[in-house]
């Protein structure tokens, strides 16, 4: 919103107390309490480690408030031991055999925070099965039900990968009947059968799933000519959706990164009255003669619902984690709201940066950043996409430097840097090194850049415009030469208060060639313009082509509504001579209008900026003596909740609405 953009509320409220006020949202991670090392008994007969009564597990704080029934990314423990609390909260088994074998804690190789846990198995030796793998019991699935699994991989490369088993679903203790299986002996076969994930094909590195330690029941295969070999030297994640039956009606489907590798029906459980409890994952079971094989596993996560990546269901619903007051409460509230009501977190570090220790390259930054930062990753919901936005840019959107981040964000600019222009090298390098570090730390799905860079720019002509694209053009390339994968993005506002027309869209389709989306910033009860502010209270009155006329600036690319809003109560502002009506029917009329223009554009994502009315902040504020800055107010009611915390309208179309389904991920290419 140009002079007024989205950040101008954070930025009123952190320099009007001062600096910042540092909240730590609460988080008890299962697994918390350190075992000793007595903890894991040692190997039975058949070499699995075993601990506690696999149906007494607590499946832990996310219970009754999540579909998820588990997840672990291997932090927050000093030892092996203790991903094994006496809880049950974390994981139940561990699998060496023979003992020479590896499964332990390791930083060698991580996906996300700062540990993976390191799996390495010798080869098969003709007699007895090589594993190294960690389990968890207590899941407990019947036939009828369904489970959908996520979990990352880094498999060292350089050898033979055939009869490598990476993920068995078990259903301990199945008998077959007296003679059901000729072929393995006459009496009865209690073993642990299930459905196994392991590594087949012409090459030995395609993706492939049998009913193990069972005699009935087809194996599935990826189509034939059509197979994807399974990535190693790099993270891949595998997703699975399984629906447990006995009969042909079972599902099983495996996706590799974004594509469907295994898409199959037909038999998921040994028996109708089995039970799947157990979860196995590392290397549990090394069947190539040939070579040992090491992995790394991290991000573990189990549903018991359909998560979103299942569910077809249109755009990401993302929420940003700004809370509705300078409390603990508020801070936990907004986290909780953010777990059930999104499939996307959105964290928005607008006008702040570090700049001479990120200039420094050593990622020592000052323990407020580090604390600030270490609060957002800890709270991330299991299974939630992350988009993480940055800016090197001022409010202003034009040619200032962000505020300097230390002690305090909103800090005046180190001595040295308030004379340096945005196409400085040493501004280049700085901003560089800082979207490494929040890469690294949030391993985000989504990464901006910049934030509503256009909102500031005069048109083509402006030197400001001319900096900024110098180091835009240098910092896109050296993020996409870095991670290809990941989708780099600035955002753009859909006017200006300083440029219009066609040199408004001419300034934004040039920065758009900076950008894998079409990433755009809109709060349309305000729309601004150079000749006026436009205001809407009705949203009938929105421009039909408010989205699309930007979206057609670059067309071959996805469009994406990084953040937006709307006013459900009456917007008084005299400062700024703002007088719009609003009502929480025109919220709703408004999230209905949003969503029908992203099925009509393909929109991969929504942010909601504002998850509940700033009520509370303010009466905070004004309690401490702190005078409210006007544009603290443009955003005050455009809650999802009001202030008082209860639903709007707007909220039940948020989680209901028809979502169309939404086309595959796109993952943009490697520059040439």
């Amino acid at each position: 919103m140009g002079r007024l953009g989205t950040s101008s509320m954070l930025w009123a409220m952190t320099m009007a107390l001062g600096g910042t006020v540092t909240l730590r949202a609460s988080t008890a991670p299962p697994g918390s309490s350190s075992p000793t090392a007595t903890n894991v008994r040692e190997a039975s007969w058949d070499g699995r480690e075993r601990r506690g009564d696999s149906g007494a597990v607590a499946y832990g704080s996310a219970a009754g408030k999540s579909p998820v029934v588990f997840s672990d990314g291997f932090e927050d423990a000093g030892s092996l031991a203790d991903l094994f609390p006496p809880d049950l909260t974390r994981w139940t088994e561990l699998q060496r055999q023979p003992a020479e074998n590896v499964v332990e804690l390791s930083s060698e190789q991580v996906r996300s925070g700062t540990r993976a846990l390191k799996c390495s198995a010798r080869p098969y030796d003709g007699h007895v099965a090589s594993k190294a793998d960690i389990g968890r019991s207590g899941l407990s699935f019947v036939g009828g039900d369904e489970t959908w699994i996520e979990l990352w991989l880094y498999i060292v490369g350089g050898h033979p990968l055939g009869s490598v088993f990476l993920l068995d679903l078990e259903a301990p203790g199945t008998c077959t009947s007296a003679g059901a299986c000729p072929g393995k002996g006459a009496g009865d076969i209690c073993t642990s059968p299930g459905r196994r994930l392991y590594l087949s094909g012409p090459s030995g590195d395609w993706l492939k799933s049998d009913l193990g330690k069972w005699c009935l029941g087809k194996d599935f295969y990826q189509p034939a000519g059509a197979g994807k070999s399974l990535p190693t030297d790099r993270w891949v994640r595998l997703r699975l959706h399984v629906r447990f039956s006995a009969l042909t009606d079972g599902i099983m489907q495996v996706w590799q990164d974004d594509d469907l590798v295994i898409d199959a029906r037909g038999m998921t459980l040994p028996r109708a009255d089995a039970v799947c409890d157990r979860l196995q994952v590392g290397i549990t079971a090394n069947g190539n003669e040939e070579a040992a094989t090491t992995l790394f596993l991290d991000d573990v996560t189990v549903w018991r619902m359909a998560p979103w990546w299942f569910q077809e269901r249109g755009p990401l619903r993302g929420l940003t984690t700004l809370p509705y007051d300078l409390s603990q409460q508020a801070i936990e509230d907004t986290y909780d709201f953010i777990a059930g009501n999104a499939d996307l977190i959105a964290f928005h570090l607008d006008d702040r940066v570090p700049w001479p220790e990120a200039l420094a390259g050593d990622d020592q930054y000052h323990r407020n950043v580090v604390s600030e930062i270490d609060t957002m990753v800890e709270n991330i919901p299991p299974g939630h996409r992350i988009f993480v936005s940055t800016t090197p840019q001022s409010t202003a959107r034009a040619g200032e430097l962000a505020s300097y981040w230390s002690w305090s964000d909103g800090l005046p600019l180190p001595t040295g840097w308030e004379s340096k222009t945005l196409d400085d090298p040493e501004v280049i390098a700085a901003f560089t090194n800082w979207c490494r570090y929040l890469i690294r730390r949030f391993h985000p799905d989504f990464f901006a850049y910049a934030i509503e860079c256009n909102g500031g720019f005069t048109g083509l002509g402006d030197p400001a415009y001319h900096q900024f694209l110098v180091l835009a053009r240098q910092v896109y390339a050296t993020l996409k030469a870095e991670h290809p994968s990941l989708p780099v993005i600035l955002t753009v506002q859909v006017g200006s208060f300083v440029a219009g027309g066609e040199g408004f869209l001419d300034l934004t389709a040039s920065l758009l060639e900076l950008s894998d989306y079409v990433a755009v910033s809109a709060y349309p009860y305000l729309l601004p313009d150079p000749d006026e502010l436009l205001t809407f209270g009705d949203p009938a009155g929105i421009p039909e082509d408010l989205f699309s006329r930007i979206a057609g600036l670059a067309p071959g690319k996805r469009f994406a509504v990084a953040e937006t809003g709307y006013i459900a109560e009456t917007l008084d502002i005299p400062e700024l001579q703002i007088h719009q009506e609003g009502r929480e029917s025109w919220q709703a009329a408004y999230l209905r209008w949003l969503f029908g223009e992203c099925q009509q554009l393909g929109a991969e994502l929504v942010v909601w900026f504002v998850a509940r009315d700033h009520d509370l902040m303010n009466e905070t504020l004004q309690k401490m003596g702190v005078p409210l800055a006007p544009a603290h107010l443009l955003w005050r009611d455009t809650g999802l909740l009001d202030g008082q915390g209860n639903p709007r309208p707007a909220l039940r179309i948020w989680r209901h609405e028809p979502r169309p389904p939404r086309r595959p991920l796109h993952r943009p290419q490697p520059m040439p």
